[in-house]
This record gives C-alpha cells, structure tokens and sequence, in this order.
C-alpha cells in the first residue's frame, strides 16, 4: 500500500476533530478548515472552530505529518544554543571564581603576574564551560522539533499533531518518544493516522493552558491556495560549500523546519556583562599593594638580627615641643626616664594600688598606675597566674620571660573591684573580648609546648580605678 499523502492525513484530521468535539458544549456548529497561513507566515495544516456558551470562539489547531515531511516532528539537536549556554554558564562560573580569588587572594597578580591572571580567567571559563555541554547536553531545551515549535508562536484553545503510521514504523523510536514527551509536557494532543485511515488517539490535549509564554496570542489564519505543505530540508550555499558546510535553502523563511530557532542576544549581554565584571577584578588587583606574609619565627629572627632587645638605645633626657606659643611652661620640656637609670625608690607594699611592675632584660622597672587612665571602658588581661606576694609573682615572670614568653605583672589595685594582688599576664591589654580570646588561645597552646601551663588562661575583665 503506497504512504498516506499529507493531504489525506489532514482530510482525516478535520473529521477525527470534528467527531472529538462532537459532545463539547456550544451555541453553533463546528467548521473545519485546512492549509491556512498568518500574515507572519505561520502555517496551520487545519484548524476547527466553534461557538462556545460564552459566546467566545473555540479554536483547536492542528499539523499535518507524513513520511515525506517527517522533519517537522524530528528533533534537530540545538547546538548553536547549547554552545550559547555553555558559553554563559561559563562566563558568569568563572567570574564568581575570579570574585572569590580576587577577595581571598588566591593566585593573585603578584604571584603569577598578568599572563597568569589572564591563564587563570581563560582556564576556568573553558572549563565551566565544557562541564556544562557534557553535563547538560542532554536536557530538552535543545532538542528543536519544528511542529513543537510552530505551536508556541501562537494561541489556541488546543493544539494536535496528526502523525502518519508510517512517519514512525518503530514504537520505540527516540523520535517518537522525545515528540511524546513535549507533547505531554506542553499540553498538545498526538493522532495517528493508520493506513486504512482510521484515527488512532495517542494523546489528549491539556484542557487548561500549560504553556504560557508572554507574547503568545491569537493570530488570524487566512486560507491560502497552493501553500508548500512539506517544509524543505534540501541544502545549497555556495559560500558555505567553499567551507565544506551548508545550510538550509529555505533557511529562516516561512516554510522551513529551521525558522523558530532561537536567537542570541540574551546571552551575548550576559556574557558581555561578565567580561566587563572580569576587567574592573583586573584593575583592582592591579591596583592592590602587594602583601609579604611573614612566619612567627621567621619574624622573631629578623628580630634578633637587628637587635633590638639586646642592646637599646637609650632615648633623650628631654623632648621639645614645636609650638608657636612665645612663652613656654616648665612642663613644655621635660625628662623622659632613661631605662638604663635605676628607678625611682617607690613603695612597693601590698596594698599600694599606684604600682605596675613588669621585668625588662632582668631589671624591675615600675610605673604608677596613672599610665592607664586614659582607657576609660572595659579592657581584658589574659591572666596566666595570681600571687599574694610580689617576689613569686616576679619568679613567674622571669619564668616566663626566660621561654621568650610575652609576660607582664600588674598591682590590681590600678583596677576596679579585683582583689587585692599582683596579676601576671600575658601578651598585651586588648580592648576587644574576641581578639583576646584568639590570643588566649595561642599563648595556651605556646606555653603547653614549653612544658609551662598551669591550668589554662583566662580572659579577665577590668575596668581602670578612678
């Protein structure tokens, strides 16, 4: 038996519809109509239309497939668009990388300088890139099947596609189930024709509208004499034939199975965009100072070279004061106290509250607590011990200082509401409770190592006596 003829497929079309709707509530009689065409060049193979209750037009619509024009519901892989996306993914992947390298410093200029930059940006887009074609390849969004896509250039009440038996011979065709698929994922009806002409319902329409798209609306069809039913595949260009390609004759035009593809202008403003976001991440780490990053122990010897703790210089006996001032009081210039001199004799019993003491390159030197009396809020010790007696607390000191230990002794009568004795610490006074913590803890840890913890270290709080 010869293949069924698009045009008997419609012919059966219009008879199976009309006989589908037979019981659909209306005020009038249904019409059918076939080969119409828009003032867009949209094609309709047939359409059927009636009066519903609410005075409004029912419309159902339909395409036409036999063997010969089989193209129109065969999916054409979407490669340009893939590459498109791909491209983007890529693009917007590799400028968050770039973002979080440029905040976190990794890999930055003035580690692999500007080809390095540069290597780093073009590497992690390709990347990003050919991750995404393998991995989402696959995905529906680039499989083209041209009857799909006429569909949604335009409104109807419900939408069919009336296949030929013979445009699919095998049930299990990857064709036909990919056509399946986007026919019940966007609510359009699936008839085949058999040979001996009876209608055979695969899929029902989606009662309710499932794709809805902003632009999508009604369109005029006019009846159109003649009108080219089988979309050309056929492939002639000589300016792409001197590349060894060729494209669509017809491509682009009303009747060709490549004309609702997809443009790109979309992702070329992303990618743009993307690009632009890269460039100002180039500027500022070219602007950005470089950073050196210096170990603990490596700092302590540069240190010990210069030496510093070793051999002091003393500082002058007397500062002066650049002022326009034409008269200047005693206190304008005055003697800072030489390290090297024996201190100051000063009390030194246990109930003083005017004494600090701390242990410089064996020698006790003391200041009176006035030192302190512009911290006004609340500040935090890392106390390391507690004594009574000022002797034990100046033992631990030295203890401590021997292990290169960061150490201090301070009367607590300088502080509000602390008991009367004589604190050691370690490190500095730190106004903030967090960062004492974190220094808390690596003093902690140092003295484990030097075999000197007593028990642990503790943030005390202290606020300066009036």
């Amino acid at each position: 038996m010869n293949n069924l003829s698009e045009n008997t497929i419609k012919k059966v079309a219009v008879q199976f519809l009309k006989a589908y709707y037979k019981y659909r509530p209306r005020t009038g009689d249904a019409k059918g109509k076939i080969d119409l065409v828009t003032d867009d060049g949209i094609i309709s193979d047939g359409q059927i239309t009636f009066p519903n209750e609410d005075g409004k037009t029912f419309v159902a619509t339909f395409e036409a497939t036999s063997a010969e024009s089989r193209k129109e519901v065969l999916f054409q892989k979407q490669k340009k668009l893939l590459w498109f996306d791909s491209i983007v993914i890529g693009g917007l992947l590799s400028t968050l990388f770039m973002s979080l390298s440029y905040k976190y410093h990794f890999l930055s200029l003035q580690e692999i300088y500007w080809v390095g930059l540069i290597a780093k940006f073009l590497s992690s887009f390709l990347v990003f890139a050919f991750l995404f074609k393998i991995l989402f390849g696959g995905l529906r969004r680039y499989r083209h099947i041209y009857a799909i896509e006429q569909f949604k250039q335009f409104f109807a009440n419900e939408q069919w596609i009336v296949i030929g038996e013979d445009v699919f011979e095998n049930p299990l065709d990857p064709y036909l189930k990919e056509l399946k698929n986007q026919c019940v994922n966007l609510g359009f009806g699936l008839v085949e024709v058999k040979k001996d002409l009876t209608p055979h319902l695969i899929i029902t329409p989606a009662r309710e509208e499932v794709f809805k798209p902003k632009k999508r609306k009604a369109l005029p069809f006019l009846e159109k004499v003649n009108l080219p039913s089988i979309p050309s595949s056929s492939r002639y260009s000589n300016l792409w034939k001197s590349f060894n390609k060729s494209v669509p004759k017809d491509f682009g035009t009303a009747t060709s199975i490549y004309k609702f593809q997809k443009n790109y202008w979309q992702h070329l403003s992303i990618f743009g965009t993307c690009l632009l976001i890269v460039g100002f991440i180039f500027f500022k780490e070219w602007q950005r100072e470089p950073i050196a990053y210096i170990e603990e122990t490596e700092h302590l010897d540069q240190l010990a070279e210069l030496k510093i703790f070793e051999e002091p210089k003393p500082e002058p006996k007397v500062f002066e004061i650049d002022t326009t001032a034409d008269v200047l009081t005693e206190k304008s210039v005055a003697a800072y106290l030489d390290l090297n001199d024996p201190p100051p004799a000063r009390k030194t019993n246990q109930t003083s509250n005017q004494q600090f003491y701390l242990n410089s390159n064996g020698e006790r030197i003391s200041y009176g607590c006035e030192r302190f009396s512009n911290m006004k809020d609340e500040y935090y010790l890392l106390l390391e011990s507690e004594y009574t007696n000022l002797e034990d607390a100046m033992s631990r000191l030295e203890i401590l200082r021997k292990a290169s230990i960061d150490a201090h002794c301070i009367w607590s009568g300088c502080f509000k509401d602390i008991m009367p004795m004589y604190l050691v610490y370690v490190d500095l006074i730190h106004s903030d409770r967090k960062d004492a913590q974190n220094s808390s803890t690596s003093f902690g840890e140092k003295l484990k190592r030097k075999n000197l913890y007593k028990g642990g270290i503790m943030v005390l709080p202290v606020r300066i006596a009036d």
